[in-house]
């Protein structure tokens, strides 16, 4: 079974318990502010800057299931909106100018959570959650220097543990959740390693 296949599976198991009984069912959607921090210690012998991180703004959607007043589970997916830099240059090194720019889109994150929620005042929720999920970016090395230039693009994806807290308050059916997060890591080969986090604001309907 393939990446997609899974994620489709995933995506169909949560639906089927989203229909089984509706007033326990709930969306959210809105804005997550990222940071993706690369550690590229592999790039120790091109650049001296190789430890850095950029801001991503993602947006996100989530489905929903109440399967306990103090557990449920929830599928979040998340996607960029656009490329950005993470490293440029150009960089002096044993007095070669080197030109370089390394960028990161994020294509992809798709998480299945266990949601533990305990109330604190009428209609709000401290909850914290763990999960599983995959995660994709889009990204390319490109630099040049005096004795020519060189470069590489593709995507880098993977599995990775996530989790997160942060409170939901809901009056009737609508409601606000803000929620402070760590996606799965990206493994982008030797030791070299994608880490992001991001803070999410997001509205939410229970139907």
């Amino acid at each position: 079974m393939n990446k997609t296949q899974i994620i489709l599976v995933l995506l169909l198991s949560l639906f089927v318990l989203n229909t089984s009984k509706a007033e326990d069912s709930y969306v959210r959607f809105g804005i997550t502010q990222s940071t993706a921090d690369m550690q590229a210690p592999s790039y120790n012998n091109l650049f001296t800057n190789n430890d850095d991180s950029v801001a991503l703004t993602l947006v996100t959607a989530a489905l929903g299931y109440k399967l306990h007043p103090f557990f449920n589970v929830e599928l979040s997916v998340s996607t960029g909106l656009a490329e950005e830099d993470i490293l440029q240059g150009p960089e002096t090194i044993n007095g070669n100018v080197i030109n370089y720019d390394v960028t990161l889109e994020t294509t992809l994150f798709a998480t299945v959570y266990a949601v533990g929620q305990y109330p604190i005042l009428p209609g709000l929720h401290i909850q914290g959650r763990v999960g599983f999920g995959y995660g994709n970016y889009y990204r390319s090395l490109y630099y040049s220097q005096q004795s020519g230039s060189n470069g590489s693009e593709g995507p880098e994806e993977g599995f990775g543990v996530a989790w997160g807290a942060g409170l939901s308050y809901v009056s009737g059916q609508h409601g606000v959740a803000l929620f402070y997060d760590t996606l799965p890591e990206l493994d982008i080969g030797g030791d070299d390693v994608i880490e992001t986090t991001g803070i999410s604001l997001l509205y939410q309907y229970h139907y």
